[in-house]
């Protein structure tokens, strides 16, 4: 081995000693790198495209094109659900739409009139299978190719657990 003890000079100054043991038949190599430079965004919420991915097993929906066909009714639901999908992330401190599993909408706190926008609003959705309801009471969850979360695996696993559970059940009586 052969000890290279030497002063690293960078700008004309000293920034470290550095001591490294090469072995007998090999070089040391040094490359300077440019520094990363971290760019920051808006907050955002990814779409699907309408793409497939073999690597995920399911093809992405095309979330413009959806959105541009939803009825009034379609877009209240829809706007209310991803509104409440926002949540803190802890890690990062930024709003995300880390779930898709959406918390309760309290329908006794809407007015008569946007009961009824709502019901038939989520009954399209449904049947379209963008949102599914994932049990009484009122949570909610999006299909997650279309809006997808920050842990696609996980969702998309319950989102088919959810189809196979309530959509095929009741088309097949």
């Amino acid at each position: 081995m052969i000890n290279y003890k030497e002063y690293v000079l960078l700008d004309k100054s000293i920034i470290a000693q550095v001591s490294i043991n090469v072995p007998e038949g090999k070089e040391l190599e040094v490359n300077l790198v440019d520094k990363v430079v971290k760019v920051y965004t808006p907050y955002y919420t990814k779409l699907g495209n309408g793409k497939d991915n073999r690597r995920v097993g399911m093809k992405a929906i095309n979330a413009i094109e959806v959105f541009s066909k939803f009825t009034p009714q379609e877009w209240f639901v829809f706007k209310m659900l991803v509104n409440e999908s926002l949540v803190m992330d802890d890690k990062f401190k930024y709003y995300t739409t880390c779930k898709v599993v959406i918390p309760k909408i309290v329908q006794s706190k809407l007015s008569a009139t946007d009961k009824v926008v709502f019901t038939k609003g989520y009954q399209r959705l449904r049947d379209k299978r963008m949102v599914l309801r994932v049990k009484r009471g009122g949570s909610y969850m999006i299909n997650p190719g279309l809006v997808v979360p920050s842990k696609y695996n996980e969702e998309i696993k319950e989102w088919s657990e959810l189809v196979t559970n309530t959509l095929d059940k009741t088309n097949s009586h």
